[in-house]
């Protein structure tokens, strides 16, 4: 009954008891681990936690200690203020630092112990009120005595103990409860051990006993395995297991070995490859099926027997035997030779693996064997067509090194063949016709590129089909050159044109600045006398103002001095009558101004935009010259008042008093209106010299135009020389009557335009031939 239960219900079951072993051996050191884990916390929060806690409170009380010697060492006030704060600090913390360690009490004799420590310090407190009291007040050898009183050393020294003994009381506890853990897991190791000793003879005795029961399973098992390997190693491959004697639990993988030996047996018989196994004699251990039908035998007559006795070869007994030689050096073997089984006459190539065994002894051999018949026969017409393809691949290479080199004189034939060559034949054929009509093209187009080359540009090219890729190529390109030399021609016919009238525009141009130049010269002369006169005018009109000034100042006092008055009214009249003769002489210059600055602006509208500055001085001048003249006249009607007064002054004695009176208030005018022509005869003259810039400044660039004027005539012959140039150029050109719009922007006619009348002084003759416009807009066309 135990021999029919399966192996893995037998392991399954082994297993559920070693895992229940380890589970109850795991659950007792856990068990005993988180006894021992507790008391490790309580040793560290009730025990270590509250030490590190006593040495705080140490310090704080030692803080205290110190600080109040300090006091007692003070010399300041200041000091004794920030001492007295620190010992309130400490204070608050030594009493936060207790509450906290109450919190750590084990039991009451901790408690009771703490208790003491807080009793104690409250009596230490009072003496160090005391004694704080009395540094603080500056008694210091108050305060010493009362530190030396053996009460105080009492007190201080029952502070210390009461800090002792809950330091020493920790300290056992730690003590106790280190043994306790010791003794805990010592307890805990000694339990697991011996729970562990069972186990493991729980453990080895399921083991000796499955360990038995399943060797001879897999003996029986490996024994026969071991069977089918070394048949299948030695090539017996049609040996199969025994499964009545093994395990039931193993005789499906038995026999699944014996199913997958049978279909290998079944794949390789269906190889149609040829393929048979022998062993160290030549003796046949294994055929498969092509070979039995080869043959003509069956397999049992087969097996056994010697192969060089079926297949004939020219190798066999020989040393060229592949299988000999395979198991001969221990490595892989080819032949071709020749082979006759049964009635068949066939070539042959065939390979030879050699067999080993698990030890790496060489048992035999497997051959492999391939039907060459018919390739052979297919080598021969091979090496045939290749022979003549290697010729005619030569005329053909020939034939292309010409064409590369430009020679298009050859005409490609194929040699003669024969029946295995004759596909071969038809495509070289097919190849030669396509190269020697490539070649008829291109002498086609030789011929074209040669009327091209001569300038024929009518010359037409007609495309052998859509895809004539050059034969289209060279057609639209002979047709563009065409249509732009036309183009090109017309254009340029245009440019000569228009060359021959700029020079013309720019001979006139020169002239014209020439002339303008001579006339500025003489303006320029003019404007130089003019601006000597107009000082000159300055200068009386100061003296003027100066005289006015002294008959003012003789009038003034010649009121009592009426016999100098007769004299000086001479003077007077002699005065006012040079007054009048410079009133005169003032007034013609400022007509003359008038006029010089009506001509400025005239020659300034001329100018243009380059006169502008010019018209504005001549436009000034103008004004000061109609201001000047309308003085002199009002200066004039004042002299000529005032000599007839002068004059009825010699006459009238007796009313010279009030005549006098009149006449101081003429004078007084007559200096106010010299003062004021005096003042435009400076500012005239100031006007002129701006005037003479200006007339400068329009001379240079009058001269500069002259300059441009020439080296544009210049430009404009070597235009038209170039231009007759490229038109001979052109005319070497044969082309087309019409001229065809070209793709994209059309290059557009030239506007020819009458020149315009030019004045007759200054700028040159008229000419009645065509211009160009010359605009901004309309000269980058040429």
């Amino acid at each position: 009954m135990v021999m029919q239960i399966k192996m893995a219900t037998k392991i399954q079951v082994a297993l559920g008891v070693l895992t229940f072993f380890v589970i109850g051996i795991s659950l007792f050191s856990i068990s005993n681990i988180n006894k021992i884990n507790k008391q490790d916390k309580l040793l560290y929060e009730r025990i270590t936690v509250p030490l590190g806690d006593m040495v705080h409170i140490v310090g704080i009380y030692n803080d205290i200690r110190i600080n109040l010697r300090a006091l007692m060492l003070s010399s300041t006030d200041a000091e004794k203020y920030a001492l007295n704060d620190r010992t309130s600090v400490f204070r608050s913390q030594l009493e936060a630092a207790l509450n906290k360690y109450s919190t750590t009490l084990i039991d009451a004799v901790d408690a009771e112990k703490l208790k003491n420590f807080k009793d104690e310090m409250v009596r230490y407190n009072k003496v160090y009120d005391a004694i704080a009291a009395l540094a603080s007040e500056g008694n210091l050898e108050g305060a010493k005595q009362l530190t030396a009183t053996p009460k105080t050393k009492e007190i201080v020294k029952a502070v210390q103990e009461a800090l002792d003994m809950i330091v020493v009381d920790k300290i056992n506890d730690a003590k106790l409860t280190a043994e306790s853990n010791d003794k805990t897991a010592k307890s805990s190791s000694a339990e697991s051990f011996i729970l562990l000793i069972i186990a493991s003879i729980i453990s080895i005795a399921v083991a000796i006993y499955l360990t038995v029961t399943y060797k001879k399973i897999i003996s029986g098992f490996m024994a026969e395995m071991e069977k089918l390997i070394n048949a299948a190693i030695s090539g017996n491959i049609d040996e199969r297991a025994d499964v009545r004697s093994i395990n039931f639990e193993f005789r499906p993988l038995i026999e699944g070995v014996n199913v997958t030996i049978d279909s290998l047996v079944g794949h390789i018989d269906s190889i149609p490859t040829p393929t048979f196994i022998i062993n160290t004699d030549f003796t046949i251990k294994y055929v498969n099926q092509i070979i039995i039908d080869i043959i003509g035998l069956p397999k049992n007559q087969i097996v056994g027997t010697k192969c060089y006795t079926h297949f004939k070869t020219s190798d066999c007994n020989t040393e060229r035997c592949a299988c000999a030689r395979a198991m001969k050096e221990g490595h892989l073997a080819t032949s071709e030779t020749d082979a006759h089984p049964g009635k068949h006459n066939l070539e042959i190539s065939y390979s030879g693996k050699p067999i080993k065994n698990s030890d790496g002894k060489i048992i035999g051999a497997l051959e492999i064997i391939s039907d060459q018949t018919e390739i052979k026969k297919v080598m021969k017409a091979s090496s045939k067509v290749a022979e003549y393809q290697s010729q005619e691949v030569s005329r053909l290479i020939k034939a292309l090194d010409n064409l590369a080199k430009g020679d298009i004189s050859f005409n490609l034939e194929v040699g003669e063949g024969d029946v295995d060559t004759a596909g071969v034949k038809n495509n070289f054929s097919m190849i030669a016709g396509a190269l020697n009509t490539l070649t008829t093209a291109q002498k086609m187009l030789v011929e074209a590129a040669n009327e091209i080359a001569e300038g024929n540009l009518t010359t037409k090219l007609q495309a052998r089909s859509d895809s004539d890729q050059l034969i289209i190529a060279m057609a639209k390109m002979t047709d563009k050159l065409d249509k732009s030399l036309s183009v090109v021609a017309e254009t340029v016919q245009q440019v000569t044109s228009g060359a021959e009238q700029i020079s013309d525009a720019s001979q006139s141009l020169s002239q014209g600045a020439t002339e303008q130049s001579s006339s500025l010269e003489e303006i320029t002369s003019s404007m130089a006398e003019i601006g000597s006169q107009t000082k000159i005018n300055a200068e009386n009109a100061n003296q003027a103002n100066t005289l006015s000034k002294t008959v003012r100042s003789s009038a003034e006092s010649g009121q009592g001095k009426m016999k100098e008055m007769v004299s000086a009214m001479g003077d007077i009249s002699d005065s006012s009558m040079q007054i009048s003769k410079i009133i005169k002489v003032i007034d013609e210059i400022a007509f003359q101004t008038n006029l010089l600055a009506l001509n400025a602006a005239v020659e300034a509208a001329r100018a243009g935009r380059h006169g502008k500055g010019f018209a504005v001085v001549a436009d000034e001048v103008r004004n000061l010259a109609g201001r000047s003249s309308k003085a002199a006249k009002e200066t004039a009607e004042l002299i000529e008042s005032s000599i007839s007064k002068v004059k009825a002054g010699t006459t009238i004695a007796e009313i010279t008093s009030e005549s006098f009176k009149e006449i101081v208030n003429g004078i007084v005018k007559v200096t106010d209106i010299v003062g004021e022509i005096a003042a435009a005869s400076s500012e005239q003259a100031e006007g002129v010299i701006q005037i003479n810039q200006g007339l400068s400044q329009i001379d240079k660039v009058t001269q500069q135009n002259t300059a441009n004027a020439e080296e544009t005539a210049s430009a404009a012959e070597e235009l038209s020389s170039q231009a007759i140039s490229l038109k001979r150029l052109t005319d070497e050109f044969k082309l087309s009557n019409t001229v065809v719009s070209r793709e994209g922007p059309r290059t557009q006619d030239v506007p020819v335009q009458p020149k315009k009348k030019m004045p007759a002084k200054g700028w040159g003759s008229p000419s009645n031939k065509p211009v160009i416009s010359l605009d901004d807009n309309n000269f980058g066309k040429f």
